[in-house]
């Protein structure tokens, strides 16, 4: 682990799997992904976002890569998930990408948003507007922590707006919202709610991986 975090230190672009140096993600890693295009939706009680989907399975390269690209600064990481997003399959019917918005505070500690990353990168492979409609009011503690659903989906009311000098670029629009990971899907069901509420014909999400077993 040690030894993991200094190569990180000294040469930012190992690879995530295995630790080979100049590359995030070496052939031999790469081979090994699950790319598995997986619905999360059907285990939500809640119907009002379309369709969630996790490109990728949760292991340990792809968990590298997230937390690189989370809490390590190597933001090529986002450009390179976008990607794998992009190879990996079906991509749900859209007109316009948004990203998950992360708290202002959030952003300027860190510098940037992850969700934002991986949704630049997947816009442009698929050459579709990218539009930052949302924005996060409120600065919640992470889903994972939180025992039951009713208190994530209270954790989150109110969270989330439409930026209104760009509402009118979601009205009747297939909005495809991007986010890293996706736990409960609570975060996504909320966004979708506002995007709606201001007109959005449907939203639909994708992810990079789910971390839920």
């Amino acid at each position: 682990m040690l030894f993991s975090f200094l190569l990180d230190l000294l040469f930012p672009h190992t690879c995530a799997g295995c630790g080979d140096w100049f590359t995030l993600l070496c052939p031999r890693c790469y081979n090994d992904l699950e790319f598995r295009n997986l619905p999360l939706h059907q285990d939500l009680e809640d119907t009002t976002i379309d369709s969630i989907h996790a490109c990728l399975g949760y292991s340990n390269s792809v968990r590298s890569l997230l937390h690189r690209l989370k809490y390590g600064g190597i933001k090529d990481a986002g450009t390179f998930l976008g990607e794998l997003m992009y190879h990996s399959g079906k991509i749900p019917d859209h007109e316009v990408i948004v990203p998950v918005p992360i708290h202002p505070t959030r952003l300027r500690v860190r510098g940037y948003n992850q969700a934002e990353l991986i949704a630049n990168s997947l816009a442009s492979n698929l050459r579709s507007p990218l539009v930052m409609a949302l924005t996060r009011t409120v600065a919640s503690k992470s889903q994972a922590s939180t025992s039951s659903k009713s208190e994530r989906l209270h954790n989150l009311q109110g969270h989330f707006e439409v930026d209104s000098r760009l509402k009118n670029r979601i009205i009747d629009k297939k909005v495809l919202i991007v986010d890293d990971v996706a736990t409960t899907g609570m975060t996504l069901q909320q966004c979708a709610l506002v995007l709606k509420e201001s007109g959005a014909k449907s939203v639909s999400a994708i992810v990079v991986a789910t971390s839920k077993s």
